[in-house]
């Protein structure tokens, strides 16, 4: 029961994100549909952490081309406080999980880092598309 609960329980962990699924929570729950070991369930989260970034990354620098100099002085200021709230944060999800024993404490500590991650690029897309 344990071997078949657990991939149920990551799964949905790495799934259980917004109704309107985005192209790159889609393309994890493919992943993890083909790839059920906790090494191949962890290579699609850390891919899936790594497309969030990107998402990030972009966003925040589509909005830095078409706010003013007002703005983007915010958006810069929002965005460092954002990184290092996102590095304690981190940092607090490594020591709650670090100690734990099994290879799943590792997924989950993915899981929410990476849910960290897409909340942000989530804000910033819905900043931009609410402006244009």
């Amino acid at each position: 029961m344990k071997q078949v609960f657990l991939p149920l329980l990551l799964l949905t962990s790495f799934s259980s994100f917004a109704q309107i699924e985005h192209p790159i929570d889609v393309e994890l729950e493919a992943c993890i549909s083909d790839n059920s070991s906790t090494a191949g369930i962890g290579n699609c989260g850390s891919k899936a952490h790594e497309q969030w970034d990107a998402e990030l990354n972009y966003y925040y620098k589509t909005l830095m081309n078409v706010l003013d100099s007002n703005q983007k002085s915010s958006l810069r200021e929002s965005q460092r406080s954002w990184i290092k709230y996102r590095d304690l944060e981190v940092a607090n999800i490594k020591s709650i999980y670090g100690s734990k024993r099994g290879s799943m404490w590792g997924l989950t500590a993915l899981s929410d880092i990476t849910e960290i991650t897409k909340d942000r690029a989530l804000a910033l897309k819905k900043y931009f598309e609410n402006i244009n």
